[in-house]
């Protein structure tokens, strides 16, 4: 397995931060396709739609983060199968990266990442799929 620093990762913006997201861990980057309604979920979930077979919920991190926007979202990461049927829906992508460096701790909490990674875009949130997955179960009352 690679190191963190041999790692490549995909770097997008949400509500003007930079996210970094292990490539390993996402299946495609594209446009939204169309959303159909998902009833009963929280409003971080824009819908959902077919991926190759899958139904695949898209959900907004920044509606998630309590942050509203008059701008809607311009591009989706699918995840991997094998971790989550889930997308999401980011401000826009701006680059894939190598890890330049071990991440170091974020110097504030936050919802859905313990670290950040310098890049050449700038320092990025280094996203923890597994706590965003926990934070989503707990916005939408599962455990």
């Amino acid at each position: 397995m690679a190191t963190p620093s041999q790692n490549k990762y995909l770097l997008f913006t949400l509500h003007g931060s930079l996210y970094a997201l292990d490539l390993q861990q996402i299946a495609e980057v594209g446009d939204i396709p169309t959303l159909y309604p998902i009833p009963l979920v929280p409003a971080c979930y824009s819908g959902s739609f077919n991926y190759h077979g899958t139904i695949v919920a898209a959900l907004n991190p920044s509606t998630l983060m309590g942050e509203t926007s008059s701008t809607p979202p311009g591009k989706i990461i699918v995840i991997r199968r094998e971790i989550a049927a889930l997308a999401l829906l980011v401000d826009e992508v701006a680059s894939i990266c190598d890890g330049n460096g071990e991440p170091h701790p974020a110097p504030l909490p936050h919802i859905f990442s313990l670290f950040t990674l310098e890049t050449p875009n700038g320092e990025a949130l280094l996203v923890n799929l597994d706590m965003l997955i926990k934070e989503v179960e707990t916005a939408t009352g599962k455990r």
